[in-house]
């Protein structure tokens, strides 16, 4: 390998690679301008894999060669230009690694995925029938898609810039497969729509493909890019916010050439995260990224104050907070009022101006994703009923309490973080009626079975997934769920026209035995009609052709959900939506509440404040936390007093002076507060005048 120097500014053509550096301790030799360097194990075989692909004679660039590490200097200035190194390149070539055990199989369903993500979603490729069209949830192949999605090229932040700055489709490489970015992106996208990545029970990453395939067209400024990555990891801390250096919007460029952001590889970690949310306050007046704020072991590592968010926090302590999608929820607590600080003598205090709400009065336990899980063996029975127990024991429940509390749950927002609708309420009830299966599920599995799951044996787990997937398929539905289904398989039919002269199809009778009995699995593939058959017809059939061919059982006494309708609200108005909405079995609670909580809740808490307002809160709140406005957020923030207070002589606008109690407090985290996220808490309030001041420390 030789080593050339070269210009952007000559447009010299070359291919920039994107990939994991591996394993520091694990390295071989390789000749550079005939002199030995250690490179990782995992650049070697990137190199060969480049080598097949692509002629001898290509000009690469890779940052372990292309940049002497060792010199801080170099690397500082070298890391600036980033987004112009890949931006001009040839093309950007992704490696995600060597080939494994059932890669080949995977690369087969992602490729049928692909070409269906491709088709536009209508009634009929709506995403619960998309799922019953591939491979059940049990199966293996799943764990060989999540295994391709949990490659640690994913996890990478600086894998955002890479492929975004990219002026081209990047090439992806794994194994001996090569794929376009813009396949990957859209299989990701596609699992996520239709919620397959749910149904699977698998975690993997493919809410990172998303983002970096966001950062594509979207340049927003740092402090959204601070908030939006937080679910990359990187090796130098301080690459948390370096990285993201080539995502911002021109426009911002003078703010990036501070003092504040300016890439620098001699300033510690401390100074970096408190410089970047310093610099964020002082440019865009808003506190927005101390959402991001949690206490950890980390942050006490880096000696940060409680403001000061550790953006290197390990991803299993990382929470999404609240304040991260202010703009889309419309979320605005402060009543759009900007951040109103001031400095101190101590560069690690935060002073800033807010308004006192509400002190939190009962928590409950802390949500984990044990909770929300649809599998029997996760799952952790009897959460969200527990939970209504208490709220409606201390707060009744009536209509105005059932609506705080399901909007609570959702933090008043859809899945894509907009502002809930009412028509969302029939996707959440459809949900907490399934609740109700899912804990009795939960409970016989674990009447039946000690101990912990069988986590690290594959062949074990796959056992699991298989009986979950077969008590789903066999569990009976209610009668009135079985005439609500026929009212909404009806009504779909009725899009198409009959297709044959007489009242019936002679041969519908047949085609149903054929259909049916063809599908084993209880996958239902009514796409694959014949020509010329009536589809009006086999749709009108299909609720009592399942019964017959015994895919489908209606109950013949009362389901788990039958003991709850005269206590339970949420239940009591799901059978009413079944007697009397047609539409309501066509609402798929997986895509649209499901995940939604499954996502969001784990890690948060449930709380009622001492006016009997309900909030969602970090899972570190405690009885006697103060919920506060903070000028320049659109949530509000859940403080602590730490005991300490001063008094300030303070100037109003109208030169009027002031003695102001500033009390010192340590941020716990942003919290949803139903009822005071439009700027309720502060109507009427001037921000001139009346303001309390905190000392966050």
């Amino acid at each position: 390998m030789t080593l050339k120097a070269a210009s952007l500014d000559e447009n010299p053509s070359f291919l920039a690679l994107s990939y994991v550096w591996g394993d520091p301790e694990q390295t071989q030799t390789i000749t550079c301008n005939g002199q030995q360097l250690q490179v990782t194990t995992n650049l070697v075989a990137a190199l060969k894999q480049l080598r097949v692909q692509f002629p001898a004679s290509s000009l690469l660039w890779i940052d372990a060669i292309s940049i002497n590490q060792a010199d801080l200097a170099e690397r500082s200035s070298q890391v600036q230009i980033m987004q112009d190194i890949y931006r001009s390149a040839t093309q950007v070539v992704v490696y995600l690694g060597e080939d494994a055990e059932g890669l080949d199989r995977a690369m087969d369903l992602f490729k049928a995925m692909d070409e269906k993500a491709k088709e536009p979603i209508s009634n009929n490729n709506r995403p619960s029938l998309i799922r019953e069209r591939l491979p059940k949830s049990h199966e293996d192949i799943w764990d060989r898609i999540h295994d391709f999605f949990k490659r640690p090229w994913f996890s990478r932040i600086w894998v955002v810039q890479e492929v975004a700055s990219s002026t081209h489709d990047p090439i992806v490489l794994c194994g001996p497969f090569v794929l376009q970015w813009s396949s990957v992106a859209r299989v990701a996208r596609f699992m996520t729509e239709t919620a397959l990545t749910l149904a699977t029970g698998r975690r993997s990453r493919i809410g990172n493909v998303l983002m970096v395939d966001q950062h594509r067209d979207f340049k927003p400024w740092l402090g959204f890019l601070l908030q939006s990555s937080f679910h990359f990891e990187s090796t130098d801390p301080r690459d948390m916010v370096f990285a993201l250096h080539g995502l911002v919007d021109p426009k911002f460029t003078a703010e990036l050439r501070s003092d504040y952001f300016l890439v620098d590889y001699q300033k510690s970690v401390k100074e970096v995260f408190r410089d970047a949310m310093i610099g964020h306050i002082k440019y865009s007046a808003t506190i927005e990224p101390m959402c991001k704020v949690i206490a950890s072991e980390s942050s006490a590592k880096y000696d940060l104050p409680s403001w000061v968010p550790n953006w290197a926090t390990p991803l299993t302590e990382r929470k999404p907070g609240f304040a991260t999608f202010s703009g889309l929820a419309g979320y605005k607590a402060a009543g759009g009022q900007l951040a109103m600080t001031s400095t101190t003598s101590d560069p690690d205090v935060l002073r800033i101006g807010g308004r006192l709400a509400e002190t939190v009065a009962w928590t409950a336990e802390p949500f984990t994703g044990a909770d929300l899980a649809v599998l029997r063996h996760f799952r952790r029975p009897r959460t969200l009923e527990k939970l209504w127990e208490h709220v409606s024991g201390m707060l009744g429940s009536s209509p105005e309490v059932c609506e705080s509390f399901w909007r609570t749950l959702i933090a008043n927002t859809t899945k894509e973080h907009r502002p809930a609708g009412a028509a969302l309420f029939s996707a959440f009830v459809a949900y907490w009626n399934a609740t109700k299966r899912y804990d009795l599920l939960a409970e016989e599995y674990q009447k039946a079975h000690s101990g912990p799951p069988p986590f690290d044996d594959e062949n074990g787990m796959q056992t699991l997934f298989a009986e979950t997937a077969k008590d789903e398929d066999n569990y009976p539905i209610s009668p009135e769920e079985f005439d609500s289904i026929q009212r909404y398989t009806s009504l779909l039919a009725q899009q198409f026209s009959h297709n044959h002269e007489g009242p019936v199809d002679s041969d519908l009778e047949a085609r149903m035995k054929e259909l049916l009995s063809s599908q084993p699995d209880c996958r239902l593939e009514l796409l694959d009609w014949k020509d010329g058959e009536c589809v009006r017809c086999i749709l009108e059939a299909l609720p009592h052709g399942r019964v017959q061919a015994g895919l489908t059982r209606v109950a013949q006494g009362p389901g788990p959900s039958h003991n709850f309708k005269d206590r339970d609200p949420f239940i009591k108005e799901h059978f009413r939506l079944l007697a009397e909405d047609d539409l309501y079995s066509g609402v798929d609670y997986l895509t649209e509440c499901h995940g939604h909580l499954k996502n969001s809740l784990p890690g948060l808490c449930f709380l009622i404040t001492t006016d009997g307002s309900m909030g969602l809160g970090p899972k570190s709140v405690k009885v006697g936390d103060r919920v506060v406005i903070l000028s320049g957020s659109g949530t509000p923030f859940i403080l602590r007093s730490t005991g300490d207070a001063s008094i300030l002589v303070d100037q109003t606008r109208e030169n009027c002076y002031v003695s102001r109690l500033i009390t010192k407090y340590n941020v716990i985290g942003d919290a949803y507060i139903h009822g005071i996220m439009s700027g309720e808490a502060v109507e009427g309030f001037d921000w001139g005048r009346d303001y309390d001041v905190f000392d966050l420390v």
